[in-house]
């Protein structure tokens, strides 16, 4: 089975764990390799309720090869055969959503399947490496002054997604991008008002903190985390540009030319859809 989707490429049976590979003391982890195989997908996922990372793992081959790897690469993590359990594609799916690897796969379906919350998120793409020094200050900034539900994850990029141009599909961020870097805050229902701006505010400073470990010239994101702050219903091609290029960087003028063909009278449309060029 092979799916290609906005960025993300599966291909054939998955090795993962149940439950998070393991907790990890980031005082004793000196640095993190996003390029040990093709076949990995490995991410960290920070958090701040818990003051700690937690590593997802999704390997497409065999078990024992991926101990392997991962002894020889990541030894910090421990992983050992017992951690490591085959699955199909739509079940490691299931996994990675939350759901029990037991449940039909129509679960993926059932809107109202997971709890609700509400969050607020935005995404980064880092191209060079970041030091050890300045991964400390992202992380003292991150624990030290985080909301109490604030998160933040690391996915690496590389592997076959660079193999293919940024030109080739609308999807742009390939070849130079070492990992995209979200960081988000969730809250429910029932939190207060004062406490959700404290949340928003504190992403708005966090964001604003990675400003020079990021892409520069644009400052690029990935579309699939809309990030209405850049802007919402543009009524000009310059104005769309503001978000437009930061998802899709040189694309996006030939996606609006797209646009402009199939629908000019923009009937299909949400706040950061691509624009047509208006009639003349």
């Amino acid at each position: 089975m092979r799916i290609r989707g906005g960025g993300h490429d599966f291909e054939g049976l998955s090795y993962v764990s149940q439950v998070p590979f393991v907790i990890v003391d980031m005082i004793n982890l000196r640095s993190i390799s996003v390029d040990i195989d093709n076949d990995l997908f490995i991410r960290p996922l920070f958090r701040s309720r818990f003051n700690d990372v937690i590593y997802f793992g999704l390997f497409l081959g065999g078990a024992d090869r991926l101990v392997s790897l991962m002894q020889e690469n990541l030894p910090e993590l421990g992983l050992t055969r017992e951690d490591c359990m085959e699955m199909s594609w739509i079940d490691s799916a299931k996994v990675f959503s939350g759901f029990s690897i037991d449940q039909p796969p129509s679960v993926l379906l059932n809107r109202s399947a997971t709890p609700k919350f509400y969050f607020k998120g935005k995404s980064d793409y880092v191209k060079v490496p970041i030091s050890e020094k300045h991964l400390e200050r992202i992380l003292n900034k991150f624990y030290k002054g985080a909301a109490m539900t604030s998160v933040m994850e690391l996915m690496p990029y590389g592997g076959r997604m660079s193999e293919i141009p940024e030109w080739k599909i609308p999807f742009p961020h390939r070849a130079g991008n070492l990992y995209m870097l979200y960081h988000g805050v969730f809250w429910d229902a029932d939190t207060t008002q004062v406490n959700v701006s404290r949340h928003t505010n504190w992403l708005k400073n966090f964001h604003k903190h990675l400003s020079p470990y990021v892409s520069k010239s644009p400052r690029t994101a990935y579309v699939n985390y809309i990030y209405l702050d850049l802007g919402v219903e543009s009524k000009s091609y310059a104005q769309a540009s503001i978000w437009g290029t930061k998802y899709f960087k040189n694309n996006f003028r030939r996606l609006v030319q797209v646009k402009t063909k199939v629908d000019p009278d923009n009937f299909f449309n949400h706040p950061q859809s691509i624009p047509p060029f208006p009639s003349s």
